[in-house]
């Protein structure tokens, strides 16, 4: 079974996005580790809405705080056949115990080059035992453009990639907890009365720069908030 490792986190669009590319699918499982924080904040709900929307069916597992039951829940993955390790959301002890257990699998295997010392490789394709390599993954951002990074072999660069378009509007509002709606608060009440936002300055003064200067924007925003709602898992936080 191969699957696909994310930590549940306040921005989420940095585990949907890897998890919808086509590189990293491969008939590969979701798999969410949730902490307590995540799921009674419905971060965890909220992805597993969205993922579901894109035909995605996550599993979730309770990812405790302390770093021994973190250890122990992690045992439990050791001998999958491979395992992509998202490590960008999460606390840092959190990312620690991945990266713990992704050194780990890697002492273990290293067969040609490959990993999975319990697997007679040669008796596998090439595109089969490229897919059975362990991968560490994360998103970053240079120059305001998100970047998906690959690693693979321990730490051995693999490969940078420049994701495609795979969240609309809908869904990165969604993975906060709203939804599209008809709303009877306009646009630029929140526009104009910065305190509504609970922003920094910097941040209010972009917002109001693209509104005010940016036609194109301002008609998305007004279409986004009148178009119509979507249905709602019971445990997600999306609303009105």
């Amino acid at each position: 079974m191969n699957i696909h490792l994310v930590i549940s986190t306040n921005n989420n669009t940095v585990n949907a996005i890897p998890l919808l590319m086509d590189k990293f699918k491969d008939d590969r499982v979701p798999v969410i580790l949730s902490s307590e924080l995540a799921k009674n904040s419905k971060w965890t709900a909220n992805l597993k809405y969205v993922l579901e929307k894109k035909g995605l069916h996550p599993i979730i597992y309770h990812f405790p705080d302390k770093e021994d039951e973190m250890n122990n829940l992690l045992k439990q993955f050791k001998d999958y056949d491979s395992i992509y390790f998202n490590i960008s959301g999460g606390k840092k002890n959190q990312q620690l115990q991945l990266l713990s257990l992704y050194i780990e699998r890697n002492r273990r295997k290293l067969i040609c080059g490959q990993s999975f010392s319990f697997k007679n490789l040669s008796l596998l394709s090439p595109l089969k035992r490229k897919n059975m390599v362990d991968r560490l993954i994360y998103m970053d951002n240079e120059k305001g453009k998100s970047i998906v990074k690959i690693f693979s072999k321990g730490f051995k660069f693999e490969d940078e990639i420049e994701p495609e378009y795979l969240l609309d509007l809908e869904d990165i509002s969604n993975l906060y907890g709203y939804t599209c709606t008809t709303t009877n608060e306009k646009i630029e009440d929140l526009i104009f009365t910065p305190e509504k936002l609970k922003l920094p300055i910097d941040k209010i003064r972009q917002i109001n720069k693209d509104f005010l200067e940016n036609l194109n924007y301002a008609i998305l925003i007004y279409q986004y908030f009148c178009s119509p709602s979507v249905e709602c898992d019971e445990n997600s936080s999306v609303k009105e």
